[in-house]
């Protein structure tokens, strides 16, 4: 058998393998086709707008939005209030109660990760979130925003609805 004749059947054998392979993906559903509906959207992060200072709203809906959050559908006593820090701009303080799957939810569909259990704050913290101690069972999500690195998040939420605190404060160009 010459060379010639061992490369074609090595060639056939391929593209019949690749032939197979994509055959497999079409029908378990891997490739493209008309008649799929696209994945429901979860609730999905906020998209970015100007931050809430700038638009001179305190709006609590309007100051989770301009972080990239969304405002819970379960959500109640919603309260924002504006901070004053040397080193922050941007500054709020957010509360309201909400279920707790539901303020997990925020967090994770923000892009800042599911919560951890929250031990200790430093008084930093406990000032940003305008707590004197950490809440027993206290639980915790904070990140930058991934679309705005300055913008920092963090949440912290306590009880069963939740009591929710979110600190959202923008950090100065350097």
């Amino acid at each position: 058998m010459s060379s010639t004749t061992t490369r074609g059947r090595g060639v056939a054998r391929a593209v019949t393998t690749g032939v197979a392979l994509a055959a497999v993906l079409l029908a378990a559903g891997c490739g493209t086709s008309d008649d799929r509906t696209p994945p429901a959207a979860t609730t999905s992060a906020a998209t970015p707008s100007a931050d809430a200072t700038s638009a001179g709203t305190d709006d609590p809906a309007s100051v989770l939005t301009s972080y990239g959050l969304a405002l819970p559908a379960g959500a109640a006593d919603v309260q924002a209030e504006p901070r004053t820090d040397d080193t922050m701009t941007d500054a709020w303080l957010v509360t309201f109660s909400a279920p707790a799957d539901e303020v997990e939810a925020m967090c994770v569909d923000a892009g800042i990760g599911a919560p951890r259990v929250s031990l200790s704050l430093t008084a930093d913290e406990l000032a940003a979130y305008g707590l004197d101690a950490v809440p027993q069972d206290a639980w915790a999500c904070e990140a930058s925003r991934p679309s705005d690195m300055r913008q920092q998040i963090r949440v912290l939420f306590d009880g069963e609805p939740a009591t929710v605190r979110v600190a959202l404060y923008t950090m100065p160009e350097r």
